[in-house]
Formats: C-alpha cells, structure tokens, sequence
C-alpha cells in the first residue's frame, strides 16, 4: 500500500454524545418538543431502531408537531437510489450529524438555526477533545512508511483548531481541508496531487460516513474502512468495520509494520 486516507471528524477522534449540545440549542425557542425526548429518540436510532442508516431517503415535506408524529415519520421513511447528484432533497443518514440535520427538517428547523447549531456544537466538541497519543503514534509510523492524508469537509480556519488540539498537526503528509465530500471529493484530492488515484488498488480509505468518504473509493477499486461505533445500525453491503478507536490504534501498527 502506497497511500493512507484517513477522514477526521467521527475517525481519528470519536464523540458520540454531542445531540444532547445540538438539540439544547435548537430547542431554545420552541416549546414543542422536550430535550430528553429528541435525546431518547436518537439513542434509540443509534441503536438500530426507528430507521434505518446507511440509507438514502427522500426528506418529507411537512413538519412534525409532536414527538410521536416525528418517531412516526422518521420511521416511514423510504429509501432512495443513491447516486452522486447534489439534489437537496436527499440525504445519506450516514451518521450521528445526518439523523440531527434530519430531525431538525422534519420539526422545520431553519437553515439559519441549523447552521448556528452546527458551529455551537463544534465549538463543545472543541473544548472536550482529548489526545490520543496510542493512535497518534499509530498514524506516525504509517506517515513514515507511507502517504498519509487527512481529508475533512471543514474549513481550514475550524479544522485547523480540532487538528491541533489532537495533537496532529505534523503527523499527515498532506491535510486536505474543505473537501465538499462526496460531491467534491475526487477534485480535491486531484487538485493536490492527480497521481494518487493512477494506483487505487493501492490506497486505503478510512472514514466514519460510508457515502461521504467510503462510496467512491470502493466502487474504484480502493481498500476501504468504515469507522463504526455503532454495532447495532444497518450496515453497508460488503464493507469491512472497525468499532473503536483501539481497534483503528492496532491496525494502523499493522500497516505500518508491513502486515
């Protein structure tokens, strides 16, 4: 293997109780629905019930009023084909941002609030980074045999502070900022360098969102990873899972060490 790919958000760092800071925010003028409830409703989804991931659906186009109107219609969603076409009225429930963004259309959230609790929840996420050295020292050594690179949807001027605070920021050969994944994607990384997909059988492509890092590289022929830290959710067709970041930790060291 000649090349690493690694996503950042949801991969080489893992937070899974960051709804209960979104929806709090999203709440804060609405009076219909209860923090606790929106949080229960999404554990439960986390662990394969109501809907279900890895899925294209259709978004619906009326809002939910109450609790069991929105379990309902979260659970009579349909899926659709998925394909590589921008068309906002689709989404890849692809991971834990996927079922907020969700939710928060179906009880007719604006865009504007939306956004705004986007940047409050990550800015949260920020303060309770913690580094990894095991996994940091993993991703080292594969820098040293090989190219690493970082691929993330963020901006540079947000990315660059979560990157830092893992104690990251000279462990990649190349960091890739606002990649416009999936859409995006395959122009960004032609844009650094045109060469590393000449030789896709020999690239490995690790990310946590099947569709936005996983889709492309795999039907080209790519290794592919997917970061899963929930067991319990629908999973993709054919692809291979690693669960923790220890896992990720150990198998890095065995790419690294040639095996």
């Amino acid at each position: 293997m000649k090349t690493l790919i690694l996503d950042c958000d949801g991969t080489v760092y893992q937070d899974l109780d960051f709804d209960l800071v979104y929806f709090e925010y999203i709440l804060r003028n609405d009076a219909r629905f209860e923090l606790k409830h929106l949080h229960e409703l999404c554990e439960l989804i986390m662990q394969g019930e109501i809907l279900r991931m890895n899925i294209q659906i259709q978004l619906p186009e009326r809002h939910a009023q109450t609790i069991m109107e929105l379990t309902d219609m979260l659970a009579h969603l349909e899926p659709v084909k998925v394909t590589l076409n921008n068309d906002p009225r689709f989404l890849y429930l692809g991971d834990l941002w996927a079922v907020l963004t969700l939710i928060g259309k179906c009880i007719g959230v604006d865009e504007v609030t939306a956004q705004k609790a986007f940047y409050h929840t990550r800015s949260w996420q920020l303060k309770h980074l913690e580094v990894n050295h095991a996994l940091n020292d993993a991703i080292r050594r594969c820098n040293e045999k090989m190219t690493v690179c970082l691929l993330t949807n963020s901006p540079e001027d947000t990315a660059h502070d979560f990157i830092e605070k893992l104690g990251l920021t000279d462990a990649f050969s190349i960091i890739l900022y606002d990649c416009h994944k999936p859409y995006g994607l395959m122009d960004a990384i032609k844009a650094y360098n045109p060469q590393i997909l000449d030789d896709i059988e020999n690239i490995t492509m690790i990310g946590d969102h099947y569709y936005n890092d996983l889709f492309q590289f795999k039907a080209l022929g790519a290794t592919t990873i997917w970061m899963n830290p929930y067991p319990k959710i629908h999973r993709p067709n054919q692809i291979f899972e690693l669960n923790t970041l220890k896992e990720l930790t150990a198998y890095l060291n065995c790419l690294a060490s040639g095996n």
